[in-house]
């Protein structure tokens, strides 16, 4: 070896400080997320998100909106005891793709998975809000179209439709993992173009649930209606993925008889009544969107019978109505009709065709009637009730111009041998 070779130095160890500084500084990094996720579980204290990360996660949101636009305002960050994790976002607004203003949320509240959020992944799986405003309009031929604000529409051909275009929105990816929404303090208005007559809803809450096989939705809501009474609605519906078919539900109390009458040709015979209803509705739709089934169960208070503002008030103290209806042969069955009145008391069942259409509502009913029991007590005419034990009758009513025709009427008197 010469002294050249063992004075020689062998040559130093790669520089490693930038690499060991750089995970150095992840790692405090992850660390710091942690703690802090920590102390707001612990503490139950929220925590105001840097402007950076708000407009990051308002990028990542628009990033996976391919039909429309989202802008965020304040965004808060706060972690249950639980470990679960929730975003409060202020003065959201939503557009479409145009840019156009759809809907304005004073508040909107997110779930979010923790282990995506610490990566920097806003993946939520709940979202709530409150404040929207939504109006739905439907033209004379059944069609509906929705307005969230701004001038914005969506037209649906029925209510199939709309169900078709809210699961389409909800199968965006970045609303793919939501499996609820929450919604509070709505203000829904619905227009109806063939009756003229405006509906609305204030303070309504909704809630949509998602699984495996489709859509839950629910609303709950006081109804105004132009009078001085608040009627309460419960809509339910159920959807179910790749198909239209879908099952509706609604439990009304104190709704005025010609609001029930407008919803569908089924009910539009209740528009002589001038009298509030409760009781529940139950319609199905098949593969195809369209009507297969339909049922409602209608307790009606005190009111009387009224075709129109010019005519004279029949009054009755309370009616009854459990029914089907058959889609496929226009025929309402009624299981059980009731009227109590001073005049006239009755019970019975029978069935009834819808007829003489325009467009797809009905002007006629044509039908029997099956009397388990009646009362008849005219004032003046008789000296005691009359009382019926059983009868039948053929008739059929015309709702503009109002009018009755009876073809058949038979009676059994009670105590008659």
């Amino acid at each position: 070896m010469t002294p050249e070779t063992s004075d020689a130095s062998p040559p130093p160890p790669p520089h490693r400080r930038g690499r060991v500084g750089l995970w150095t500084v992840l790692g405090t990094l992850v660390l710091f997320g942690l703690v802090v996720l920590t102390g707001l579980s612990l503490t139950g204290r929220t925590l105001i998100v840097p402007e950076i990360l708000r407009s990051e996660i308002e990028d990542r949101l628009n990033t996976g909106l391919d039909r429309g636009s989202i802008r965020l305002g304040r965004i808060e960050l706060a972690v249950s005891r639980q470990g679960r994790a929730e975003l409060l976002v202020r003065d959201v607004t939503v557009g479409d793709a145009t840019g156009a203003k759809l809907a304005d949320l004073n508040l909107l509240r997110s779930s979010v998975r923790l282990g995506p959020l610490i990566r920097g992944d806003v993946i939520p799986s709940a979202i709530g809000l409150r404040g929207a405003q939504i109006t739905v309009r439907r033209d004379a031929e059944g069609q509906f179209t929705l307005s969230y604000g701004g001038g914005v529409e969506r037209r649906a051909r029925d209510i199939a439709g709309i169900i078709d275009e809210l699961e389409d929105t909800l199968s965006v990816p970045s609303l793919a993992g939501i499996d609820l929404i929450r919604a509070d303090d709505l203000t829904i208005t619905l227009e109806d173009a063939r009756t003229g007559r405006l509906w609305q809803a204030s303070n309504a809450s909704l809630r949509l649930e998602r699984d495996e096989d489709g859509l839950s939705i629910t609303v709950v809501s006081e109804l105004f209606n132009g009078t001085e009474n608040l009627a309460e609605v419960q809509l339910s519906a159920r959807s179910f993925f790749g198909s239209s078919r879908a099952s509706f539900g609604a439990i009304v109390s104190d709704v005025p008889a010609a609001d029930i009458a407008a919803q569908a040709p089924a009910l539009s015979y209740l528009t002589v009544l001038d009298a509030p209803i409760s009781g529940a509705i139950r319609t199905g739709l098949d593969a195809d969107g369209a009507l297969d089934s339909f049922a409602a169960t209608l307790d009606i208070a005190s009111g009387a019978l009224r075709p129109d503002a010019d005519a004279r008030p029949v009054p009755f103290e309370r009616g009854r109505a459990y029914f089907t209806f058959d889609p496929a042969e226009q025929r309402i069955a009624f299981s059980d009709v009731s009227v109590q009145s001073d005049v006239l008391s009755l019970s019975g069942d029978g069935q009834a065709w819808l007829g003489e259409f325009d467009g797809n509502w009905p002007s006629a009913l044509t039908g029997q009637l099956f009397l388990r029991e009646a009362s008849v007590d005219p004032e003046g005419l008789f000296p005691t009730p009359v009382a019926i034990s059983d009868g039948s009758a053929d008739f059929r009513i015309r709702l503009e111009p109002f009018s009755v025709e009876v073809g058949r009427l038979s009676v059994g008197m009670a105590g008659a041998r």
